[in-house]
């Protein structure tokens, strides 16, 4: 009948045009306009995608037709991907409005391809059917859902996007590496050693637009990292507040997961590193176990910290 609506809403129009309120050839212009106007729209909704490649270590760019533009290669080398040799931790993201309200899930497979779009300069998760969907599912970094099996050297590569700044990180679990970007033209600016290969956990990195510095913890040590973007050299801090988890930089405050000895949300001054407030956690981190990091979010109105454990 009239466009992709439900059988109800068909019903009313069938009792429209019997009415003769509207005629067949009407309704066939205003769908066919529609239409247009919505193939346009899907051709300038997104800047650009990237198309996450990582059985070759690399991400394509694309334009809002799927076709290939540009290959960014990554500096990732040692174990190949192989899907049978991950496992799945997480399948799906939560989707929250501008009023906290849980408005869904964005859930992915190990199958699927993984995509990044670009709407008005900020990162979203993106599938084939996204142009349909209500909502878009905006992010600030992109964790790859799977873990080995066995111990491996390198990857997964999980990616961090900063819109406020010319940046963006590629970092290596394995190996224990983050891959500096220019996020205009997309070429390598530098690689850091951030730990020693090995590890299956998450290198966090938070951005703090007020000192342009990029803050990062791993999970497994007791320094914090810091890179000045000015000119990018890097420098370590030990808080002496034990392991170091996930983070995220708001304003003048460092929002920083302990893992051990005791776990709890502090939160740091980002000029002195002194601990202004220290909360608790009910239930346990998921990082104690197999899971790569915790999940750490803050609100669309940054008015709240998202902080997941279990009981």
């Amino acid at each position: 009948m009239f466009l992709n609506i439900s059988q109800q809403d068909n019903q009313i129009v069938s009792n429209l045009i019997e009415d003769g309120a509207f005629t067949n050839e009407q309704l066939d212009d205003l769908s066919k306009n529609y239409q247009n106007k919505s193939e346009k729209l899907k051709d300038t909704l997104f800047q650009k995608i990237y198309s996450l490649d990582i059985a070759n270590s690399r991400i394509a760019v694309l334009n809002n037709k799927l076709e290939e533009v540009s290959i960014i290669n990554l500096p990732i080398k040692g174990s190949k991907f192989k899907p049978e040799e991950w496992s799945t931790w997480a399948n799906s993201t939560i989707n929250f409005n501008q009023d906290n309200k849980r408005v869904g899930d964005f859930y992915s497979k190990i199958e699927d391809k993984l995509f990044i779009a670009f709407h008005n300069n900020q990162p979203c998760l993106y599938n084939l059917k996204t142009t349909e969907e209500k909502y878009l599912t905006n992010i600030n970094k992109f964790i790859f859902p799977l873990i080995p099996k066995t111990k491996t050297e390198s990857l997964p590569f999980d990616l961090y996007f900063f819109p406020e700044s010319n940046y963006f990180c590629v970092t290596d679990r394995g190996s224990g590496q983050l891959h500096l970007f220019d996020s205009k033209n997309e070429k390598l600016i530098k690689t850091y050693q951030i730990r020693n290969s090995g590890s299956n956990k998450t290198i966090n990195i938070s951005f703090s637009k007020t000192i342009n510095k990029l803050f990062i913890t791993d999970n497994i040590s007791t320094n914090l990292t810091i890179i000045d973007l000015k000119n990018l050299e890097l420098s370590l801090i030990n808080p002496n507040l034990g392991i170091l988890g996930n983070l995220i930089v708001y304003n003048e405050t460092i929002y920083l997961i302990t893992i051990k000895p005791k776990q709890s949300l502090k939160l740091i001054n980002i000029n002195d590193y002194s601990v202004k407030k220290d909360f608790p956690l009910k239930g346990e981190l998921f990082s104690t176990g197999d899971t790569p990091c915790d999940l750490l979010q803050i609100s669309i109105d940054q008015k709240y910290i998202y902080l997941m454990t279990h009981i």
